[in-house]
């Protein structure tokens, strides 16, 4: 047997045995220890087939019980990603399938300092001490890993007696990383994309687990970086990855759950469905991981567990991509999820998801028509399913059309216990809390957005809005000014950072954000922000062409009495919210705490507008 060298080379990559790194051009590159034993494994027998028996005997840590299949899939994955390395056209790693893996690159070895071969020695003890070192370690690696599957064989009791629960990291927060089509099959990103958002959801509900939403989660897909990197940008210390891929008419999906912190494989395994029973099997993947970090999933409604039709699904997911792109993408959300009913008239979360919409949508269309067809998709999801999105859409109905205020808490509240990670829910429970004057909880619920979708501008922008309302200025500022770090050019954070400039009267400042946002000669705030900087008859012009566009088209009455506050038209400007008061306009829900009418506060009128609304005693 040959001595090992030193170093391999191939390509642009150097892999140094003593100081055990991979680097890149002379950069080092993050490699983690399954996949490092295993390029080094692979690059000692070039053009050789290493089979997967070979693989899993030398290679598996002897703390981690796992489906072995799986766990090797996911090394030989995290190492093509380190080696810029394709499965479909490799340049280093290529597949045998059934067999194992060949390294098909030239290699080149750096050997001992003299440059000579020896022989190795017949008896351990003639070995040098470093062979000798590595010889046990491999013949005890071999006794742990019979012993592994010894406890897998006789069970989990078995296992947790052998390793101690109480030894393994400790998972507080978690996130669901898209799923991998290992396929390229187009059709079969649905399920995928499908899976991990069912998944994040159920995981969810493992209180008091943190599960990061899959808004941010789905930001990584197709990206490379390593679980540590996300993990950390995310804020858990725990991740969930896997795969799909198709055998014949069923699914074959193989999920595995990382300690970041650790950086090693707690749990793997893998299922077969039907392509129609993926709702069962993301409740049961759900309960494994759930039991691996020893926490119980509650019990679902078997509602849930129904098949769902694979082009509605498709749908759906589509939808709700575009839905996380709120506000420019909320017609093609509608447009996806009222296909998704068509084809499944009894898919609760279809339906439930387009009601959110609906209500999104009563603050550019008429308010009753559109939360009226809200509220009779969510009646109509409940039918089906306990689903938070419909409680979500009857929350907001409460809110914004009948003023129940209580009503609406306990609807959001429900909707939360159901789907604890969603970071729309809770900016609408923030925003219901701030219409109403509790600002201290609405900062809490909004910054718990925030935490659960960290990578979300809406979820970061939200905190700011909170604050603005709650008259914290230069807080605000600087939550705005955080949130553009995620996009400089998303124009809501710049409409509501010139709203906070405005509420200090720094007024060419507030201007110059509107100016950055694409400014809108018809925007209401235009109107109000020109009245109140003394440009009174510039806002009175917005004021005419708002009126005259509602002749044709729906404007909210509200719009209009706030240019005609600003140019202090006290009049004309309790009449039109007199007028949206009896429309029940959406965006009236704020009137309580808007410092735009403060001028008006002590007015009668005024003070009967807050009465109807149930909002002054």
């Amino acid at each position: 047997m040959d001595s090992l060298p030193n170093s391999f080379r191939f390509g642009e990559f150097d892999l140094d045995v003593q100081l055990a790194q991979l680097r890149q051009s002379g950069s080092r590159v993050a490699l983690q220890e399954q996949p490092f034993q295993l390029l080094l494994l692979l690059v000692q027998r070039p053009g050789e087939v290493v089979t997967r028996d070979d693989l899993r005997l030398r290679l598996w840590p002897a703390d981690t019980f796992v489906d072995f299949d799986q766990g090797l899939n996911a090394a030989v994955r995290r190492l093509r990603q380190a080696l810029n390395d394709s499965a479909e056209n490799p340049r280093f790693i290529e597949t045998v399938p059934r067999h194992g893996y060949r390294f098909i690159a030239p290699v080149d070895t750096n050997l001992a300092p003299d440059g000579q071969r020896s022989q190795s020695p017949s008896h351990p003890a003639e070995m040098p001490s470093r062979q000798r070192a590595a010889h046990l370690w491999w013949k005890v690696s071999a006794a742990v890993g019979c012993l592994a599957l010894l406890a897998l064989v006789f069970g989990r009791d078995a296992r947790d007696r052998l390793w101690p629960r109480e030894v393994r990291p400790r998972i507080t927060g978690i996130a669901v990383l898209p799923l991998e089509n290992l396929t390229g099959d187009p059709a079969l990103e649905y399920a995928a994309d499908w899976l991990t958002e069912s998944l994040t959801t159920d995981l969810a509900r493992l209180m008091p687990l943190k599960v990061v939403s899959r808004t941010s989660a789905m930001t990584y897909k197709g990206q490379r970086k390593p679980v540590r990197v996300i993990a950390r940008e995310l804020g858990v210390d725990g991740v969930v990855e896997g795969a799909c891929a198709r055998s014949g008419p069923r699914l074959r999906i193989t999920v595995q759950l990382v300690s970041a912190a650790a950086d090693r494989h707690l749990w793997a395994e893998s299922f077969d469905r039907e392509a129609s029973d993926l709702a069962s099997l993301s409740e049961e993947v759900a309960r494994a991981v759930g039991r691996e970090i020893g926490v119980k999933l509650p019990v679902t409604p078997s509602s849930r567990r129904r098949p769902i039709d694979p082009e509605a699904a498709r749908l759906y997911v589509e939808g709700r991509y575009f839905y996380g792109r709120w506000p420019d993408g909320l017609d093609r959300a509608i447009e996806r999820f009222k296909k998704a009913c068509a084809l499944d008239p009894s898919f609760a979360a279809a339906a439930g998801s387009l009601a959110m919409c609906e209500v999104d949508r009563s603050f550019s269309q008429p308010p009753a028509r559109a939360l009226e067809q809200g509220r009779q998709l969510a009646l109509r999801a409940l039918a089906n399913e306990d689903v938070a999105t419909a409680h979500a859409a009857l929350g907001g109905v409460k809110m914004f059309r009948e003023w129940d205020w209580s009503g609406a808490e306990n609807a959001l509240r429900r909707a939360i216990a159901l789907d604890p990670s969603s970071s729309e829910i809770r900016i609408w429970y923030a925003n219901l809390l701030t219409a109403v004057g509790r600002h201290d909880e609405a900062l809490t619920e909004a910054i718990r957005a925030r935490e659960r979708d960290p990578v979300s501008i809406l979820a970061s922008a939200n905190v700011g809005w909170t604050l603005l309302r709650a008259r914290r200025y230069e807080a605000a500022l600087a939550e705005f000014r955080r949130a553009l770090e995620l996009d400089r050019s998303f124009p809501l954070v710049h409409n509501e950072l010139a709203w906070c400039y405005a509420a200090q009267n720094r007024f060419a400042e507030a201007f110059a954000e509107l100016d950055r946002a694409g400014r809108n000669p018809r925007d209401p705030f235009l109107g109000l922000l020109y009245g109140l900087s003394g440009r009174r008859d510039e806002g009175l012009r917005i004021a005419r062409t708002l009126e005259q566009q509602a002749k044709t088209d729906y404007v909210s009455p509200l719009d209009i009495a706030v240019v005609h506050l600003g140019a202090g038209n006290r009049d004309l400007a309790l009449r039109w919210l007199e007028r949206a008061l009896d429309e029940r306009s959406s965006n009236l829900f704020l009137l309580k705490v808007d410092s735009a009418w403060d001028g008006l506060r002590d007015h009668p009128r005024f003070q009967a507008c807050l009465r109807r609304m149930a909002l002054a005693p």
